[in-house]
């Protein structure tokens, strides 16, 4: 589907969803089996600079605010401009709280939010889908992947900055 909007071209969205019975940690620390259920998304698109907005600079600028290993491992070797952000959401229903989960890639490196300096990195991620959103060409089903994308980001910021507070 070629979209083009403030700069973000090639706009791709996929979602899978699927259940699988494993091991996970409650919400007062004791491993537990149970089925889980997994949403997978992937937003793929090509950022550019325009007159909308400069997303290819900004992308490699907040790139350069985090550890060198994101710096070099999070843009595409191939085509540098692409921007590719896969979210694997899961969930548990458990006996005493729900166990909510997610876990982020872009351009297939895993963002672990495990310092502060990734923070600008979750705040480009959450801009990116915030305006994929709000944008007029993506399909009704495309808006709400990026506000699934969109929330499961502000909610691991906000466990981050929970817990360092």
């Amino acid at each position: 589907m070629e979209v083009s909007f403030t700069g973000i071209h090639n706009l791709y969205i996929g979602k899978k969803t699927y259940s699988k019975f494993g091991s996970y940690v409650d919400s007062t620390g004791i491993i537990k089996r149970g089925n889980k259920d997994y949403t997978d998304v992937l937003i793929k698109c090509d950022l550019s600079d325009d007159a909308q907005g400069n997303h290819l600079s900004e992308f490699h600028e907040t790139l350069s605010k985090c550890r060198p290993c994101y710096q070099v491992n999070c843009i595409n070797r191939e085509k540098s401009n692409q921007f590719k952000l896969f979210m694997k959401y899961f969930g548990v229903k458990d006996d005493v709280v729900s166990v909510l989960n997610s876990s982020f890639k872009i351009n297939d490196y895993d963002i672990m939010l495990d310092e502060r300096e990734i923070l600008p990195l979750f705040s480009f991620m959450a801009k990116i889908t915030r305006q994929i959103a709000l944008a007029k060409g993506p399909s009704d089903a495309q808006k709400q992947y990026a506000k699934f994308v969109n929330h499961g980001i502000h909610n691991e910021a906000m466990n981050y900055i929970e817990n360092i507070m």
